[in-house]
């Protein structure tokens, strides 16, 4: 069974006497530690370097364990397949899915950095793109007038160029 616990780490006491608090994930007697963005005072601590049932930082940190436990609630049907690090890992991912990416910015970047010799096709494809998504603001029209285009060169490019700045996308984000 997954346990999730505060610990106190007393060795990376700050200069202005505070202690960094990491969770402490514990599955089939391993253990991996995670990094917060919180601190305990030496008036959050007991003597044991625990932190105070009192204290407001318990409540923060109640609440971050909490949060870790709903994402991991959604493998408890296959916890026990799982490893330690393969959980580490789906809470990494889980993450990265709540960065949003702005197709249009992103594409306009790109446009901007690259080389080729084909950008002014690709910052055509991109006008048409935000002129029918935010302008006109229907996502079914700019489909359909993709598919069935009558002149099928543009709507080659156009495909392609949207399909380049995708995969370019896809790129960047895995490799950060």
């Amino acid at each position: 069974m997954l346990t999730i616990n505060p610990e106190i780490v007393k060795v990376q006491r700050q200069s202005n006497e505070c202690f960094t608090v990491r969770l402490r994930f514990t599955l089939n007697r391993k253990m991996k530690r995670v990094s917060t963005s919180l601190f305990a005072t030496p008036n959050d601590l007991t003597k044991d370097f625990k932190i105070k049932a009192t204290s407001p930082l318990k409540k923060e940190v109640n609440t971050l364990i909490q949060s870790y436990q709903s994402k991991c609630a959604k493998l408890q049907i296959e916890l026990n397949d799982y490893t330690i690090e393969d959980i580490m890992d789906y809470l990494n991912n889980e993450k990265q899915k709540l960065q949003t990416i702005d197709f249009i910015k992103f594409s306009r970047e790109w446009i901007a950095s690259t080389t080729i010799k084909g950008a002014p096709n690709y910052t055509s494809a991109i006008n048409v793109l935000w002129y029918v998504l935010l302008v006109k603001k229907n996502w079914i029209f700019i489909w359909l007038h993709l598919i069935f285009w009558n002149n099928s060169n543009k709507k080659l490019v156009y495909n392609l160029c949207f399909f380049r700045v995708y995969y370019s996308i896809c790129f960047n984000h895995s490799n950060e």
